[in-house]
């Protein structure tokens, strides 16, 4: 076990001989020290505030594993940074925790370092508001040494890439009195080593993620969690590529409060990796998903989701897949105004695969009382724009699809936004193959208000550009589009508004309609598309 040299606050520990250290203080910085010997492990570092003071902050730096010869490389050491505060005022606590990177290796039957693992935990009760910020980030997993990109591998088992380490976070923040709270976390996966066989990305622990305020203060919480991108595949062969990680946050934070509430949760699929020597089967990018739903007791309430499929760089002989996002958000509120609104964003593809698919579906609704609803879907097909090469046999690869939903009900005014773009194929295969097709999209909005508010509905969809056609040969089709809006409002303004534009090299086929009702109990209604089309 190393020791600890603690200096003058903000108090320092370095762990000394690869071994774990640890420090408790309000303001303290832990550094593991790297594994010292061939094949040794990193060491921890633990960092723990428990205080009362008015502003706290902990690192903690695991240390990195070892280079391995002719043996394993060292595991990078874990990380954790965590708050216990109680106090009678105001109070902030800033907590990073990351994990070590493992250590590489070589040689026969050899295997990379895991990554470290890096945790942030806090739970914190104040009187006059609150602040907390958690930072997790992971260890990398250890490679095989770069000669193994262009030389063969020494004879027996394969060297093998470390797994990324996991990342983790998880707070409770509560207000007494009637102050604000704020909570914001961000968390990363590790990556894959590199090898002969590829490092596995690290996993994602999440929650809860809680704040409160008593006495009506406002409250936000926020989360970021990125997937770690897989490891590389260094040599020919059949074997498969890493795949990035998956994120699915379900419901990952929440809050309460009488008064202004915010609640935000983005996921990022890691990234997907194509082989270093053309070959393998295709990569894909990770999958990312924000599902939140629920009921709410807020004077206002505002829900932002997002998802963005993890990016698999293409191969020009080997297709690489985007990663698929999603987002789902059905939430209702009885006390006050409701904003939700979701972003999905398929990951972009390469080579012959195709970019991501994207579905976005919002719905809000304002109960029991007057109020403002508004619905925002956005969906954008991940786009396919790496050049195909002429070894190829397949077709160019296609953008991504698009589909979104926007539903708005209210006892006051009501809007609903859609809008939905399919991935574009600026792919071409120079030999005599066919050109990528665009994504194709979907757009539906429908928005109604019961009471003396308008009612609005706006759907937009735009299907995705082709491929691009070189010396006569067969160009890909443009992307399918199509949008239907619908506004009902029982004695106001209703107004729905579509516009569809299809795909293509040029303008494409396009379509364009809106249209108002005044006043009166009114239902307003269009809806359009237009086909794939050739340039």
């Amino acid at each position: 076990m190393g020791r600890c040299i603690c200096l003058a606050l903000p108090l320092v520990c370095l762990g000394l001989f690869g071994g774990g250290t640890s420090g408790r203080a309000a303001s303290i910085y832990v550094q593991g020290m790297p594994g010292l010997a061939v094949g040794a492990d990193g060491g921890n570092a633990v960092a723990d505030v428990v205080s009362s003071d008015p502003s706290n902050d902990a690192t903690a730096a695991a240390g990195d594993g070892e280079f391995g010869i002719s043996g394993p490389g060292g595991r990078g050491g874990d990380g954790l940074a965590s708050a216990s505060l109680t106090t009678a005022g105001t109070t902030s606590a800033n907590l990073i925790a990351s994990g070590g990177d493992g250590g590489g290796a070589e040689g026969q039957s050899t295997l990379g370092g895991s990554g470290g693992n890096g945790y942030t935990t806090a739970s914190v009760t104040s009187s006059n508001g609150a602040s907390v910020t958690l930072v997790s980030a992971r260890g990398n997993g250890g490679s095989a040494p770069s000669p193994f990109v262009t030389s063969p591998q020494p004879p027996g088992p394969p060297v093998t890439g470390g797994n990324g380490g996991n990342g983790g976070v998880a707070a409770t923040v509560h207000d007494t009195g009637s102050a604000s709270v704020s909570l914001t976390a961000r968390v990363f996966a590790g990556n894959g080593g590199w090898g002969a066989i590829p490092g596995a990305p690290g996993l994602l622990s999440i929650g809860p993620l809680d704040a409160v305020s008593d006495g009506g203060g406002s409250v936000r919480v926020s989360l970021d969690a990125t997937g770690g991108a897989s490891g590389v595949f260094l040599q020919g062969g059949d074997a498969v590529n890493g795949d990035g990680g998956d994120v699915a946050l379900l419901n990952a934070v929440s809050g309460e409060t009488s008064g202004s509430l915010s609640l935000a949760q983005h996921a990022f699929g890691g990234a997907g990796r194509a082989a270093a020597a053309n070959a393998g089967a295709p990569a894909r990018g990770g999958n990312a998903s924000s599902i939140l739903d629920g009921p709410f007791h807020s004077q206002s309430v505002l829900i932002d989701l997002g998802a963005t499929g993890g990016a698999a760089p293409g191969d020009p002989v080997v297709g690489a897949l985007g990663g698929s996002s999603a987002v789902s958000s059905d939430v209702t509120n009885d006390a006050g105004d409701i904003t939700a609104k979701g972003v999905a964003t398929g990951g972009m593809g390469g080579g012959t695969g195709r970019g991501g698919d994207a579905r976005a579906e919002v719905r809000a609704t304002v109960e029991s009382q007057p109020g403002t609803a508004s619905a925002n879907a956005t969906a954008i097909g991940g786009d396919e724009d790496t050049y195909a090469s002429p070894l190829s046999l397949e077709k160019a690869g296609v953008g991504g699809n698009a589909d979104s939903l926007a539903i708005a009900n209210s006892s006051g005014a009501a809007s609903a936004v859609a809008f939905g773009r399919g991935g574009g194929s600026d792919n071409f295969n120079s030999g005599a193959q066919d050109r990528g097709d665009g994504g194709s999209a979907r757009a539906e909005a429908l928005a109604t208000a019961h009471g003396d508010g308008a009612a609005t509905a706006d759907a937009q969809a735009y299907g995705g550009a082709n491929g691009g056609a070189l010396g006569g040969l067969v160009p890909g089709a443009g992307g399918g589009a199509y949008a239907s809006a619908r506004a009902t409002s029982d004695s106001a303004d209703a107004l729905a508004k579509v516009i569809v534009k299809g795909g293509a090299v040029g303008p494409g086929r396009r379509r364009e309609r809106s249209a108002r009702h005044r006043r009166g109990s009114r239902e307003c209604r269009h809806g359009s598309d237009a086909r794939k089309s050739h340039a």
